[in-house]
């Protein structure tokens, strides 16, 4: 997964956030729990890290040798998810001072400023995930960034065979509609535009009241004057009827990331997913049906074991036969500890599973820059990040349009929060695949 460094003042911890979104809403909280630190001219680096590969891992190792290498009286903070579940890759690391899972990030102030002080600690805080409880509220709004991220829901109970995120997260756990509607107030006082929402398993929410995401969805639209509410990952099953129907409303963004795995229902089955081939291709129609210029993206595994070059194929040819998609976020199948898929048969090698994902990812390039394309000439609301560093050159993105693609201003990027903006032409020259070059009218 790719890492995303946060740069903060040079008085305050620097962070480097892996992985989800849930990620940067925890790093937010981390960030406000930590405001009162008293550093001593101490240098810390804290990385809140993600376990969905082993690839993500590794990265966060890299990471910690590299800081210290560069600053060896610094002080190296892991947790998050890897800290979690992959104890071992860390825990003999002279690169890393204290390694956090996430069973005890509420402790992570306290820890940090006792190592400040000179404290004899241990070096690895960890324990049964299953028995937290709490949702880890008051976060969101990370250093540098214009929206704000809200998690709604936390854990997962669905055990899906090639996840190990239960073994980090814990049990699905939710936040009630009323602490849900009062955030989003306070965040429209502070002038936030746009609130991000986001959960482990984002479908799977349901409050003490039985609240579900639609209530949630319809709540927000009712109760609040958000201009803009983002959803993150949804299963095909569960972007319902009336989910879609709410979801036509010009306050929600037209974008839907789709969590699909596979288009091949027997490897859906392999790895318990609840859902079939039909319903994929047809959640990516019923997305598309929510609005004008709708983007859809999604995530999908290649290699998974016992998904045969047959299997494989009969997602790419379906993909790319569908017209109701915009982007795949490619993965290549990636064994981790405590997961069902460790135990199938039908290992598929490393090397073809790396052909799959070129191939795949290549299908996907082909049809972003394709829907890039058929942006040019028309208006559209963009959000403006506030970044102080951004210059007038192209390659920098400078904003976030609703259908989720990333802009850029030639001339510098505005100064209010949301502008209208005419696409005029596009970039092809950004690791991001993309983006619109944009003037604000």
């Amino acid at each position: 997964m790719s890492k995303t460094p946060t740069n903060v003042n040079l008085n305050t911890p620097k962070y480097h956030t892996f992985g989800c979104k849930v990620n940067t809403y925890d790093t937010g909280l981390i960030q406000k729990n930590l405001t009162d630190l008293k550093l001593k001219d101490k240098k810390i680096h804290i990385l809140n890290t993600c376990a969905v590969t082993r690839e993500a891992t590794k990265d966060a190792v890299r990471l910690t040798r590299k800081l210290k290498k560069n600053n060896p009286d610094s002080i190296v903070v892991v947790t998050g998810c890897a800290a979690q579940i992959d104890k071992k890759d860390f825990e003999l690391l002279d690169s890393v001072d204290l390694l956090v899972g996430n069973s005890h990030k509420d402790e992570l102030g306290d820890l940090i400023q006792k190592k400040i002080d000179g404290a004899e600690l241990e070096k690895f805080y960890h324990k049964n995930i299953f028995r937290k409880s709490s949702m880890g509220e008051g976060g969101g709004l990370e250093d540098n960034h214009s929206r704000s991220f809200l998690k709604i829901q936390d854990g997962c109970d669905s055990f899906c065979s090639f996840c190990v995120i239960p073994h980090t997260r814990g049990k699905s756990r939710s936040l009630n509609l009323e602490s849900i509607i009062k955030k989003i107030k306070e965040f429209v006082l502070k002038g936030q535009r746009e609130v991000v929402i986001t959960g482990i398993h984002l479908g799977d929410y349901s409050d003490e009241s039985k609240n579900k995401l639609e209530d949630m969805v319809e709540a927000i639209l009712k109760q609040t004057s958000l201009p803009r509410l983002r959803l993150t990952s949804l299963e095909p099953l569960e972007l319902t009827p009336r989910l879609t129907e709410l979801c036509k409303s010009e306050r929600v963004c037209t974008h839907f990331h789709m969590s699909v795995q596979t288009v091949n229902t027997k490897v859906l089955k392999a790895m318990k997913r609840k859902y079939t081939k039909e319903d994929v291709l047809e959640s990516f129609k019923r997305a598309k049906s929510t609005g004008i210029d709708v983007f859809v993206g999604m995530d999908v595994i290649v290699g998974f074991p016992g998904e045969t070059l047959e299997d494989y194929n009969e997602t790419f040819e379906a993909l790319k036969l569908s017209p109701y998609w915009d982007r795949i976020h490619v993965f290549p199948y990636s064994e981790r500890p405590k997961t069902g898929a460790v135990l199938l048969e039908g290992e598929v090698p490393v090397v073809e599973r790396k052909r799959r994902s070129k191939e795949l990812r290549a299908l996907s390039t082909d049809r972003f820059r394709a829907s890039l394309k058929n942006q040019i000439g028309k208006t559209l609301d963009v959000l403006v990040f506030e970044k102080k560093d951004f210059k007038s050159r192209r390659g920098v993105v400078q904003g976030l349009s609703r259908n989720y693609y990333p802009v850029i201003f030639p001339d510098g990027a505005p100064e209010f929060k949301e502008v209208k903006a005419k696409v005029i032409d596009v970039d092809f020259d950004l690791k991001t695949e993309g983006a619109l070059i944009c003037e604000a009218l």
